[in-house]
């Protein structure tokens, strides 16, 4: 259950709040045109007048009451945007949106920390303002990638969370919590564009036409399409059709109102203001609008991308002739001091260690290489081993110091891999909880560690499970009989994963400045 301030929060049968809040909006605008209605279709006090308003008013009321029980910030929002409209495009019973307006916020004074829920900055009580803006910044940056067809869809959590996330960012998501955003993120600029030209389109021309004719029940059904668009800025329903149905249900509403009263003139039925207009000139505002809007998400996205570590996609192939895919992330705000090659453990990925490996290290002012290798013994150290041989045969690394670094089985290959393939560029080696000794003599570093011609360093977890930290002390302890240069840096009640606050980090910095002093 959702809770706010120790105040549980409703959500009826929806996946939360915000969705019950979006509903409960869109149906009070629509019932506000009802009303309006009621009002002007009995002008006089009377038992009809009476009744129908009282029903409504009930009503009206306790789906308000319940609106406010989402603490949905954005669900409020959204409704006051749409009570907005509703009331500027009324010429007579304005005393229903006003009435309402007054009984939301009296509601609100009355609702146990309403207050502060509205404040966005009050007391730091939730998170939720500073994570969606970083949600945000990370859909703008993604959709600036990838403008033209997005990155699939429902893709967007698996791209965001390695390569635009947040580094120290913990939450995952998989949308952007911006209907938007993720359509853009997600399918490309143009079917935003696309998808903003046919609702505004619709939304604009019914709105004009009702505003003219005063028809205060077409009039809340657009206001309570505004109320869904609105809030399409701070959730995302586009999928979720509890919640989008109605919209597209007063939607095609909407559509058949125009129809309906245009057929009669093929000018008329684009709403013109002048008889003599030329047709095209109905879109203008529409098209206008959603071209602005596309331009300015395009411009901020180039903006921040330059925040974030670059990214380039790239292609090996081993010795069987399968191509691999691998990235190379580079820093942004730093020249490179050097390029580090990292391999991710047994049964990980490029993707998985993106966000908190190789974007971290970038960060730190290296050049990252990695590539997604294959797990199996031999088959994995000659892939390193290919990746190793192409890195320092590319004229794009050529002036930079090499450094190997891994996790795990990718931390065992590291060295093997230095120890297989010393070269002069090659400058240090490290290990995040490597095993020392192994079943096969090919690939267990014990066989091997006498050629390593560069320093190692070697980080294990106290209470490592899968490699114990014995292994640790045997690499040390090899180092010391071949004399080998060495450091060895034990991470006190770690796992193997080390996955408590921020030991991973600490270990990558660690990383980072031992590489530094090589």
């Amino acid at each position: 259950m959702f809770t706010y301030a120790g105040n549980p929060r409703a959500q009826w049968f929806f996946d939360s709040p915000n969705d019950l809040a979006t509903v409960l909006a869109m149906a009070l605008l629509a019932l506000a045109g009802v009303m309006v209605c009621v009002v002007r279709r009995f002008p006089e006090s009377g038992w009809p007048r009476t009744v129908c308003a009282v029903a409504l008013g009930l009503v009206i009321g306790g789906l308000m009451v319940e609106l406010l029980r989402t603490y949905s910030r954005g669900g409020w929002v959204a409704f006051l945007a749409g009570l907005g409209i509703f009331l500027l495009s009324l010429k007579s019973g304005r005393r229903v949106p006003l009435l309402m307006l007054g009984l939301f916020l009296a509601l609100l004074l009355l609702l146990p920390n309403g207050l502060s829920r509205a404040d966005p900055v009050a007391g730091g009580v939730d998170r939720s303002v500073g994570n969606r803006w970083l949600v945000w910044k990370g859909a703008l940056t993604m959709t600036s990638d990838h403008w033209l067809g997005g990155v699939g869809s429902g893709e967007f959590g698996t791209q965001f969370t390695p390569w635009y996330q947040p580094i120290k960012m913990t939450t995952r998501y998989v949308a952007a919590l911006n209907n938007y955003l993720t359509l853009s993120a997600e399918r490309g600029i143009l079917v935003l564009w696309g998808y903003l030209c046919l609702v505004f389109g619709i939304l604009y021309t019914a709105w004009r036409k009702s505003r003219q004719t005063q028809n205060a029940w077409m009039l809340g059904v657009v206001s309570a399409q505004v109320v869904y668009l609105v809030a399409g800025l701070f959730t995302y329903s586009l999928t979720k059709w509890e919640v989008a149905w109605i919209f597209w249900t007063f939607f095609v509403v909407s559509s058949w109102h125009i129809v309906k009263n245009l057929r009669n003139s093929w000018r008329q039925r684009l709403a013109f203001p002048k008889p003599n207009a030329p047709p095209f000139l109905a879109f203008l505002t529409p098209i206008g609008a959603s071209t602005l809007i596309c331009l300015l998400i395009l411009f901020s996205g180039s903006r921040l991308l330059a925040e974030l570590s670059t990214r380039a996609d790239f292609f090996i192939f081993n010795e069987t002739g399968q191509q691999q895919h691998g990235v190379i992330v580079s820093p942004t705000r730093n020249d490179a001091r050097g390029v580090i090659i990292w391999s991710h453990g047994k049964g990980g990925s490029i993707r998985e260690d993106g966000k908190d490996t190789l974007r971290y290290l970038a960060e730190k002012g290296f050049i990252v290489v990695s590539i997604d290798y294959r797990d199996g013994g031999m088959d994995g150290l000659e892939d390193i081993r290919a990746l190793l041989r192409w890195v320092l045969h590319n004229k794009e690394f050529e002036s930079y110091p090499m450094y190997l670094a891994g996790f795990s089985l990718g931390a065992r290959l590291s060295i093997l891999a230095a120890c297989y393939d010393p070269d002069p560029r090659l400058k240090a080696v490290a290990s995040i909880g490597s095993a020392a000794t192994w079943p096969f003599p090919e690939i267990s570093p014990e066989e091997h560690l006498y050629d390593l011609k560069c320093p190692l360093l070697i980080i294990h977890g106290e209470e490592d499970r899968v490699n114990s930290v014995a292994q640790a002390y045997e690499l040390e302890r090899l180092c010391k009989r071949y004399r080998k240069s060495h450091e060895l840096f034990i991470v006190e009640g770690a796992s193997h994963y080390l996955n408590e606050e921020d030991q991973w980090f600490t270990a990558l910095d660690r990383i980072a400045a031992f590489v530094d002093k090589h």
